[in-house]
């Protein structure tokens, strides 16, 4: 790789500038080539939307606004905005819309963030009141991703609208899951109930973006909930417990593991996105000892961009979705798949959103320069 130092506002618009490619100078943003309009384009926009907020880019933050606004009116009208959702808030722009609102934007669609908070209060729970797969809610599949999904969109929503049930919701859809998909013995989360074999049986894995969406959904709670707010203390104490057993866990080059627990298990870089914008926002509040969390961040930040970024913004080392259902069924939810179907692909969708977030926290915690070649000198 090139021997050239950057700031982290000029990695991360690196990288969108690079996930838009094309689709930008002809004015369309299509599913096929961008990764925008789609669930994890989603994540994309909530973390450049906050870095062009943070740093007062204003075209930047045109841009990215001038995509959001085309949610909903123009998602069943328009065929380059088109994906098929798991959950109908994505149809409104999803958490990028609601943060955008909550921080002052968009001040006009404050009503279709209520509209589709009732639609996932509408979709199918399963018996411990979690939000299921709503393509077969007989079987009450249940994901860790979820918790990416709803719970920082249900929360901006009630901060938004003061409506307490929204908050309540999204603390206990995290809480909820976090709790029944913990191991114990490692303070990492499952990815998933209902998808082996055995339909009751929890996923075996420790999955990196898995336990990344898990920590997201808390990151968001303790970042925003008032501390008087009735579910503030044990959203902290969740997201203590997990900050400190992900940290265990980074690898000596300062990636974390596509399965964390596994020694020779390859390492994955959206889930290393999302516990460096994790532990960021911690520090930044006070809820995690800086002493103890900035060497894991600076450690981290670092081995991102030196082995997880090319010198065009192309992004490596993320894995691919769908890490449910394997290639052999009778593989499902087995740490065999996470490993070995879960293979590192260039510029995955997921990746983007991920890196954007953590180097939108080295920015915020006032880190100036990333050098590419940091690896060859020193680990």
């Amino acid at each position: 790789m090139t021997n050239v130092t950057y700031t982290p506002l000029e990695i991360a618009k690196g990288m969108w500038n690079h996930a838009l490619g094309e689709d930008r100078k002809r004015g369309v943003y299509t599913y096929r080539d961008s990764k925008i309009y789609n669930y994890y384009g989603i994540l994309a926009m909530f973390a450049a939307g906050q870095f062009a907020d943070f740093v007062k880019d204003e075209e930047w933050l045109e841009e990215i606004k001038g995509m959001l606004k085309r949610y909903p009116e123009e998602f069943f009208t328009a065929p380059d905005l088109f994906f098929k959702c798991s959950f109908d808030n994505y149809i409104c722009g999803g958490i990028a819309k609601s943060w955008m609102v909550l921080n002052g934007y968009f001040e006009d669609h404050k009503e279709y963030l209520r509209e589709y908070a009732e639609k996932i209060l509408a979709q199918p729970h399963d018996r411990d009141g979690i939000i299921c797969d709503r393509s077969y809610p007989e079987m009450e599949r249940i994901w860790i991703d979820v918790v990416y999904a709803v719970t920082p969109y249900m929360l901006h929503t009630g901060l938004v609208l003061n409506e307490q049930k929204y908050i309540d919701y999204a603390c206990e859809q995290c809480f909820k899951m976090y709790d029944l998909l913990l191991d114990k013995e490692c303070g990492l989360l499952h990815q998933s109930r209902g998808f082996m074999a055995d339909v009751k049986a929890i996923s075996e894995d420790h999955w990196s973006r898995g336990n990344g969406w898990g920590y997201i959904g808390l990151t968001e709670l303790v970042r925003y909930l008032p501390k008087t707010d009735k579910n503030y203390e044990g959203a902290v104490r969740r997201f203590v417990d997990l900050s400190k057993a992900i940290a265990k866990y980074q690898s000596k080059k300062g990636l974390w593991k596509q399965e964390m627990t596994e020694k020779y298990s390859w390492e994955e870089s959206s889930g290393t996105g999302l516990f460096l914008y994790g532990i960021g926002v911690g520090m930044r509040h006070g809820l995690l000892d800086k002493e103890e969390f900035m060497p894991v961040f600076e450690k981290g930040i670092k081995a991102l961009t030196c082995f997880c970024l090319e010198d065009d913004f192309a992004t490596q080392g993320t894995c691919c979705g769908f890490l449910t259902r394997a290639i052999f069924p009778e593989d499902n939810g087995t740490i065999y798949a996470y490993i070995c179907d879960g293979v590192p692909v260039k510029d995955e969708g997921h990746s983007f959103g991920a890196f954007i977030l953590a180097y939108l926290e080295a920015a915020k915690l006032g880190i100036t320069d990333l050098n590419w070649n940091y690896a060859k000198r020193s680990i």
